[in-house]
Order: C-alpha cells, then structure tokens, then sequence
C-alpha cells in the first residue's frame, strides 16, 4: 500500500535541494559494484570464471523497519513508546510501502544510470530488529544470496549500550569482510523525534568508525537530514510517523545519499 503522509511539496523540495548541495563523506568507492553494473549486462553470451552465465548484480538490504518499508503507523509499537511518545493520538495502522522504499528508489535510480543492466535488491529488514538480531541472521538473510553490493541500515533501533552496539556491529562487519565477495555500504539513519534519540549520535559515530577501520563505503545520511534540520526544515515532516520513519521524500534523501557514491 502507499503511504498517505507525504511531505509538504515546498519543503520536499528545500530539503531535496539541500540534499543535492551536499557531498558525498569520503571517496571510498563501491568500485567493484560498479563495475559489474557497468560491464554485466546479463546476456547468455557472458560467462563468469567457471563457465556458467553470469548472473545479475544483486544487492542485499539489511535492516531494520526502515528497510523493512514500514511508515507510518503506530499500533504495533510497545506499549511503553505509545505511552511515551504517542500520548492520546489517533491508532493509525501500519503501511508498507514496498515501492517507495529507499533501496527500491536506489535500485530505479541505478537502473536509469545503467540503462542496459538488470539489478536485483533482497529485501532483508524487519521491522524492530537491531544489530544483535542482525548478527544472528547474516547468514540467513545476507550471505547465503552471495550478493554483489551490501547495504548495512543498522543504527535507529540500538541497543542502547554503545558497548554491545559496537560489539555485534563489529562482528556483522568481520562476517561481511570474510565471509562475502561484497562492496559493503555502511548507511547512517535519518534523524528521529528528539525523545526517541538516546544513545543515536554515538551509534552512529560507530558506524562511521567500524567503517572506516573496514574500508567499507559510508552513506551518510545523518548528516544530510542534520543539515536539513540546521537551514529551518521541521524534521517531523520528514517522518511519517512522526517519530522515525521516514517519508517517501526521507526515503528518497537515502536514495540520492547512495547515488552519491555513483556519480
């Protein structure tokens, strides 16, 4: 189903605007991705190196709801966070949006950028899950496709304890370095409401470190929305559920954030 609660049309296109102005964090490149983009263009007259036609690129999402496409709604979160951070506010149901969510937008976004390659994304978010859920099933849900490009959102939901955030990101990492062929992209996350944050800023400078000792590509997204909160946006009108999933534009901010890395 489409999400119903788009963005204002003046403030979808500030904030895209801004989005374009920014750079990309560093030029640590999915450069063998790219290539296979370039080059595999999925035809019975190419062979890869046992004899076998090459298969299309294939790009795993892993996640949380974010990558799951959850927007808005709020009668599955924990009763604790509705008291918390709802108060008396309308039940809304769950929408998943399939179509809109960012590593689908990133995979038409490719598509038009490689015109003659077909590309394939595995959809391997679930809603409420955090790096600790992420470690028990990489193999499940990530290594076992043998993917050609992967992309880590793994911040919003913790845990709260840095400590064992960076524990089981680091070991998610050493699994994506040994264990895969892959061009790893690490994805920070859009911003939350301010109650929801806790210990957000230092799991992502996590992430940006763990990525960087790895040698792993980084979208970062955080500091894009940080930004577009900094020139005057209001960033719940990025959030679909006001509190911490995006919008199909907060969505398209992940989607251009990645393409960064391609251009």
């Amino acid at each position: 189903m489409r999400s119903q609660v788009l963005t204002p049309a003046d403030v979808a296109e500030k904030a895209l605007a801004i989005v374009r102005s920014t750079k990309r964090y560093n030029d640590v490149l999915p450069l063998q991705f790219i290539e296979k983009m370039k080059h595999h263009h999925g035809t019975s007259k190419e062979l890869d190196e046992y004899g076998i036609y090459r298969k299309n690129p294939l790009i795993v999402a892993f996640g949380d709801s974010v990558t799951a496409g959850w927007f808005e709604g709020n009668t599955l979160f924990p009763e604790a966070i509705r008291s918390k951070f709802l108060n008396d506010a309308k039940p809304v149901e769950h929408i998943t949006d399939i179509g809109n969510v960012y590593h689908e937008v990133f995979k038409l976004m490719l598509s038009e950028k490689y015109e003659r390659t077909s590309v394939s994304v595995v959809n391997s978010g679930i809603s409420g899950d955090s790096v600790v859920g992420m470690n028990t099933r990489i193999e499940r849900d990530v290594i076992r496709y043998f993917p050609d490009l992967v992309l880590l959102n793994a911040s919003l939901n913790g845990p709260e304890d840095v400590n064992l955030y960076e524990k089981n990101l680091r070991q998610i990492a050493i699994r994506l370095k040994n264990d895969t062929q892959a061009d790893v992209i690490f994805i920070t996350p859009n911003l939350v409401s301010e109650g929801m944050k806790g210990t957000l800023d230092q799991r992502v400078s996590l992430m940006l470190k763990i990525a960087n000792e790895f040698g792993f590509c980084i979208a970062d997204t955080y500091s894009t929305w940080q930004e577009i909160q900094k020139q005057g946006i209001d960033i719940t009108l990025l959030l679909a559920n006001t509190l911490n999933h995006p919008t199909i534009t907060g969505h398209q901010i992940y989607a251009m954030e990645l393409m960064k890395l391609f251009s």
